[in-house]
């Protein structure tokens, strides 16, 4: 009996590391989805750019994909992230009026980074002449 409890627990550790393995292809060809679907997006949206209605329902979509992929901070996206996926759709002064914009109307939090990070990586945030130095948003439940 104790022979086949032992075959069966190597039985089971070995179809857990089929499906972990498995797993990781499938989590790997949905990222290349996406990464597609980003870029067909990027195109198709640049031909028009986007008003601030259009802006608010693109940046509250980018986000709730973005925070679905982070594994570590849930709720909160980096705007560098944010911004990159949006695209060329809007000039970096146009994102960063609207970001500013989302947090004056209190539909997003903006935050600024938890550590000390270089000049270089603060400049890829957003950095307001009166409110400050910010890095990560989150989108405030209403």
């Amino acid at each position: 009996m104790n022979g086949v409890d032992e075959r069966s627990k190597e039985d089971l550790a070995a179809a857990v590391a089929l499906l972990r393995a498995r797993m990781g292809e499938i989590e790997e060809q949905l990222e290349r989805m996406r990464l597609r679907v980003n870029g067909l997006e990027r195109t198709v949206s640049s031909v028009v750019e986007m008003d601030y209605p259009a802006f608010c329902a693109a940046a509250r979509d980018a986000y709730d994909r973005l925070n679905q992929q982070n594994r570590g901070f849930v709720g909160v996206v980096p705007i560098p992230e944010l911004r990159r996926t949006l695209g060329p759709r809007l000039s970096r002064a146009v994102f960063e009026e609207n970001l500013v914009k989302l947090h004056q109307e209190g539909l997003v939090q903006l935050m600024p980074h938890p550590g000390t990070i270089s000049p270089e990586k603060q400049k890829d945030g957003l950095v307001h002449a009166t409110l400050g130095a910010f890095y990560f948003v989150r989108w405030e439940r209403h």
